[in-house]
């Protein structure tokens, strides 16, 4: 399941609907709309394959834990691939990374596809193929991000970066409905196979590009485009983490970040035992109850400037927070589909306190330290994923998965009452941006 890791700052969006679409005026640049097309593509196909190998590992072992670790196996790169796949695409260039890592994306899923129709596709393949993929991801994730700044110019960056992160909402939407269409008429081969067809759309994107110089913006950040910069030196990420460490703020955000993480459990693992063992449906129909949920993060996207305009940020993080928590704690101990409909409500809290702390966190970074800093941003979601998915399995298989599904909602709950609690003890701190006199809530 993908995380909506790429939204470093809240869609921008004025009243009306022409400053809701606003952002979407970034898609006229034709470089930065194919690259856009190339990875929301390939954002549904990862939903739609990660929901099918959850699918077919627990119809073959019956084992909630089966399910946690092929999850855990799929994350668990970003632990030690978020580093090394950007200081590869600084020496390597983007272009070339993303074309290696989307070839051999293709390769292993469609050998994946082909030992599923064979019936050969054990859960030890399983594993191994997702495995394989959550590497191939780290290498394509820091090689995308570093193109937009040289497809679109200076002035729409922050709209770039918000439009690129709906991606991975839009991937959450499509890819599980149409993994559940897929599952109830053709089977699990045709997933896989329809998964290493996106992973081309993404290669003839990068295929196109370029190699060098002819970008519109090529003077900025890429190497490969622009032959005189030299990558970054990567011993300075302990200043970083000495940075955050002494933060009292960044910690409590990132406590935030942790909690909301680990409320998702129930969309991102446990969906498929769920709908089985509690509801006494196909596992198939996970896929249409994560899409809900999916729905929700849309809602709460255009929702962020309404709600931080009408709460405060504080005030935002800590409801988006138990609301997330609290309506993925409902609908685990539900027996039936007439609650449903809460996945939506745990999607608009998901998503509006996710985006509202991971902006405030990029304001509060000075940006010598920014890149180093998101880093240490990103394994706090990414990089905890695998063990909360790890956890979420073992504990379903121990106590039930609706006990387990309750626990991690708890866990969303109880972060936004700490995130309320913590920020109200901090002094009202400035930010580049923020009025004089401003009150916290506009601060934190």
């Amino acid at each position: 399941m993908t995380e909506p890791a790429e939204i470093t700052a809240p869609l921008p969006g004025g009243r009306g609907l022409s400053g809701t679409l606003e952002p979407f005026k970034v898609l006229r640049h034709r470089g930065f709309r194919r690259l856009w097309i190339g990875l929301t593509t390939s954002t549904s196909g990862t939903s739609l394959r990660i929901l099918a190998a959850s699918i077919l590992i627990f119809q073959q072992t019956h084992s909630a834990a089966w399910v946690g670790a092929l999850n855990f196996l799929g994350f668990l790169p970003i632990v030690f691939l978020s580093l090394v796949g950007g200081l590869v695409v600084d020496r390597r260039g983007s272009r070339s990374v993303l074309v290696w890592a989307q070839s051999f994306s293709m390769c292993v899923s469609g050998s994946l596809a082909f030992l599923a129709a064979v019936h050969r596709a054990t859960p030890l393949i399983l594993c191994s193929a997702v495995f394989l993929l959550g590497c191939s991801y780290f290498f394509t994730k820091p090689a995308a991000q570093s193109l937009i700044p040289v497809l679109v110019p200076p002035d729409v960056l922050t709209e770039a970066i918000g439009v690129n992160g709906l991606q991975f909402t839009l991937g959450l939407v499509f890819g599980p409905i149409t993994a559940a269409l897929l599952l109830a008429f053709f089977g699990f081969a045709s997933a896989f196979a329809i998964d290493a067809c996106t992973f081309g759309v993404l290669l003839l994107v990068a295929l196109s590009m370029p190699r060098k110089g002819t970008f519109p913006h090529a003077d900025r950040l890429d190497p490969q485009l622009h032959p005189a910069a030299r990558p970054a030196r990567t011993g300075q990420i302990r200043e970083a983490l000495r940075f955050v460490s002494r933060d009292r703020l960044l910690l409590i955000l990132l406590l935030g970040i942790v909690s909301g993480t680990a409320g998702i459990e129930m969309v991102k693992t446990l969906m498929p035992v769920f709908v089985v063992q509690s509801l006494d449906l196909s596992p198939s129909t996970s896929g249409y109850l994560i899409a809900i949920f999916g729905f929700g993060t849309l809602i709460g996207i255009a929702g962020v400037p309404r709600a931080v305009a009408a709460l405060g940020s504080r005030k935002a993080t800590a409801f988006a927070l138990v609301l997330l928590g609290g309506s993925m704690t409902a609908f685990s101990l539900s027996r039936s589909l007439w609650l449903a409909p809460v996945l939506m409500l745990g999607g608009v809290g998901h998503m509006l306190s996710f985006t509202v702390m991971t902006s405030k966190f990029f304001r509060l970074v000075p940006i010598p330290l920014r890149g180093r800093v998101l880093a240490v941003h990103a394994l706090s979601f990414l990089g905890v994923s695998p063990f909360t998915a790890l956890g979420a399995g073992l504990l379903a298989r121990a106590a039930g998965v609706v006990t387990a599904g309750a626990v991690t909602g708890g866990i969303a709950a109880g972060g936004g009452v700490a995130v309320w609690l913590l920020l109200g003890r901090l002094a009202t701190r400035k930010v580049p941006g923020a009025r004089p006199g401003g009150r916290l809530d506009e601060t934190i």
